[in-house]
């Protein structure tokens, strides 16, 4: 049998109380509302009341706590080798517009060939500080694997190279591949990673040997202002009527670009960056989340464990 419905406390002050020798001035009514009381009412919302101890407060504040996107062992490699790029590169690179996919820093057409390839990563070489009479540039591959797959309708997933650096007789050599001449936003991508090399080896800053040196090379590129192509070209899916293709770029993960480019951001006192609209789905939710951790937990200009060049 249901237990009958307790008074609110409005309706407890408003309960006549009598005493034992008073008559019930709703003696009529007595049984309709025993009758009423014993029926079913359905479930009213109403404020919790909340446990004020320690524990059960912190479980309250969880809901409101704004975690980083990357994982802490992440988060301090990150933080720690931005901070080593300030040590190294100054503040010069933070102080640059932040290189956007626009005409105003791709002027001109494009038309994917050789030429327009070197054209775009000589521009790539001016954003990135590196002399492009300093590095000899080659293109190499072919179109094939991508022209078989549009011919017959092939889903494509790609996990190959697309650039690489070396030297050769004490100079520079970029490779691209010349198939990004069809996708230029990864065009840029790839030079703007190579050409971090150039800033990082050739410039004798790291050893090829070290362990994390390309990942590195990643970061350095959002530290660069280039960021955002890199990003971008971490995961990229294309779909049309016949096909789809998945292709990855780079060594970092989302996330970790995303917080990158937060880090990025917040080293230039940008709290609400508007270039964050250029970066695709992913990429511009991490970064905007880490834009909340570091506004939670980071002084201005600062960073969480950036306090100097990382200990590898």
């Amino acid at each position: 049998m249901l237990e009958p419905r307790r008074a609110t406390r409005r309706e407890a002050t408003k309960t006549h109380q009598p005493h034992s020798n008073e008559p019930c001035p709703h003696r009529g009514a007595r049984l309709v509302c025993c009758i009423r009381s014993l029926a079913y009412h359905p479930p009213t919302w109403s404020r919790p009341e909340w446990n004020t101890g320690e524990a059960e407060r912190g479980d309250v504040m969880a809901l409101f706590r704004v975690d980083c996107p990357v994982e802490l062992r992440e988060q301090r490699w990150i933080e720690q080798s931005m901070a080593w790029f300030y040590a190294e590169f100054g503040d010069e690179p933070l102080r640059r517009p932040v290189v956007l996919p626009t005409k105003e820093f791709f002027p001109g057409t494009y038309d994917g060939s050789i030429s327009a390839i070197r054209a775009v990563i000589d521009r790539v070489c001016g954003y990135a500080q590196v002399d492009p009479d300093l590095i000899d540039v080659r293109c190499y591959g072919d179109s094939g694997e991508q022209d078989l797959a549009n011919a017959v309708g092939l889903t494509v997933r790609s996990h190959s190279a697309a650039g690489h650096y070396q030297r050769v007789d004490g100079r520079a050599v970029i490779g691209i591949d010349q198939t990004l001449g069809s996708t230029p936003d990864r065009l840029v991508a790839t030079a703007a990673h190579e050409l971090s090399h150039v800033r990082l080896l050739d410039e004798g800053r790291i050893s090829a040997d070290r362990a994390d040196h390309e990942p590195l090379t990643d970061l350095l590129t959002v530290f660069l202002g280039l960021g955002i192509f890199t990003a971008n070209a971490r995961l990229t899916y294309r779909r049309d009527d016949r096909r789809s293709s998945t292709s990855t770029l780079g060594y970092l993960t989302e996330p970790m670009f995303g917080y990158g480019l937060a880090c990025y951001a917040w080293l230039r006192s940008e709290q609400h960056p508007r270039w964050v609209r250029y970066l695709d789905t992913n990429p511009r939710a991490y970064c905007q989340r880490g834009l909340r951790y570091l506004a939670a937990h980071a002084e201005p200009a600062a960073l969480p464990h950036g306090t100097g060049p990382s200990e590898r």
